[in-house]
This record gives structure tokens, sequence and C-alpha cells, in this order.
């Protein structure tokens, strides 16, 4: 069975954990569950990955910003193949792409307007973004031409919104009660379960993700760790008091 990227990530990055407090460690795959098995100080530990993301509603359509991000880009990809097969596309552009209720919906009723805006711009370097839709909770798509050497189409998205600090907190403390409850329910019969967050949600600081962790109730995990960044490691809860001061 292969092995996700998130789930080689959070292995390496707790390896490196281990490795840095001078533990020995060996792994290998698990059964499904657990993601994998680590054998720390001749004591095997069943290992559960999970990857903590936020999930953005437009409309009556709820992703995870990981499901946006893949259909947005298809959605770019979309738009320069078809003007590309229309002939038209004459220097680099860029749209700018907000979740939309129907995506693919959306993009169908504004190629005419792609390809007007990029026949009456062609002969200019750059030009003036032009907004090609507007949702009724501000969400807009919007095409740009930023230049003349290269004839393609890129993007940009914007996926959430800006957040303060209690609703960051919430947000952890709904995320960190959902995963537990699946994992418990995964790992039900195993002991000594080791389990580590992927942090995709990127909101909270060390010291928030802390708060959060000691109004958790983390039983019956042996470790609780946050991962992220350059394979950095944050320990929210251990039976050992070791490696909670070590992350």
């Amino acid at each position: 069975m292969s092995i996700r990227k998130d789930e080689e990530f959070a292995r390496d990055a707790f390896k490196r954990f281990l490795s840095n407090c001078g533990v020995p460690n060996q792994w290998e795959p698990g059964e499904n569950p657990p993601d994998f098995k680590a054998t720390i100080n001749g004591v095997i530990h069943p290992v559960e990955v999970a990857q903590l993301m936020e999930s953005v509603a437009s409309g009556e359509r709820e992703l995870p910003e990981r499901g946006w991000t893949a259909t947005l880009t298809k959605v770019a990809d979309r738009v320069e193949a078809e003007m590309k097969r229309r002939g038209v596309l004459r220097g680099a552009y860029c749209i700018h792409l907000d979740p939309a209720p129907e995506p693919y919906q959306v993009l169908s009723s504004v190629f005419t307007d792609v390809e007007r805006y990029i026949v009456t711009t062609g002969a200019k370097d750059i030009a003036k973004p032009y907004v090609l839709w507007r949702g009724k909770d501000g969400a807009i798509w919007s095409i740009e031409k930023i230049g003349s050497m290269q004839n393609m189409v890129s993007y940009t998205m914007s996926i959430g919104n800006a957040k303060f600090s209690p609703e960051i907190e919430d947000d952890l403390r709904q995320m960190l009660g959902a995963e537990l409850a699946d994992k418990r329910n995964k790992t039900r019969g195993m002991s000594e379960v080791i389990l580590l967050f992927v942090d995709a949600y990127h909101y909270a600081d060390p010291p928030q993700w802390l708060s959060v962790a000691s109004e958790v109730n983390f039983a019956p995990f042996h470790t609780v760790a946050r991962v992220h960044d350059d394979w950095q490691c944050q320990i929210l809860h251990s039976v050992l008091p070791f490696w909670c001061s070590a992350g």
C-alpha cells in the first residue's frame, strides 16, 4: 500500500524529533489502521496520521481547503486550455478565483468574457483587472493581463478569510475534537498509540495550539504531536514529560 505525502511528512518529522532527542526508532508500514508501526526504545507504537485543515463553504458546497485548491486549479487550467483552443491567447494573464457554489457552471458562463478581455488587451503589455463573476457572499473571479513575453494563464486564489484569535482557537477545538473521536474509534483495542496531526490549517501559532491543547482530553493516546513547516514537531500531549519539554 502506497504512503500518502502527508503521512510521509508526518513520519519524517517525528523521526527527526526522536533522533534529536537521542531516542532510537525504527518504522514500518501499518495495516491501516495504523498508518505506521514505530519501535521506540523497544516498544512498538501504532502511529496514526491526520491532516487538519479548514472546511470552506460557498453556498451549499463545503470543501476542505485542499479540495477547493484542487477544484480551482482545474478551473484555471481549463481557462488556459480553452483560450488556446480558441486561438486568442496573446500574452500572460492571471485569473483570481474564490470558492464558488457551482464552479464549473460559473466557468462555462465566463468563457465569453474571458475571450473578449483577451482579444481587447492582446496588443497591450499589461491591462487593468476585469471582474468576470461576483458571488452573493462577495467572492469574485477576475482576470488581469500581467505581461506579453509568454502566452499563458496563471492564477491566484483566496480560500478562507482573515481570522481573529478566538475564531482560530474555536476552529482548533472543533478540528481536534473531531479527529480525536475518529482516531479513538479507528485505534480501539490498540495501546501506546501515537497520533500525528499535519497542520494544514496554518492560522494558529504554537501558543494557540498549546492553549487549546491544555483544554483537550487526549486519552488514551500515548503522544499527540503537531507537525508543520520544515519537519517541525510540537508535542501537544505525551505520557513522557521529557518529550513535552523537548517539543
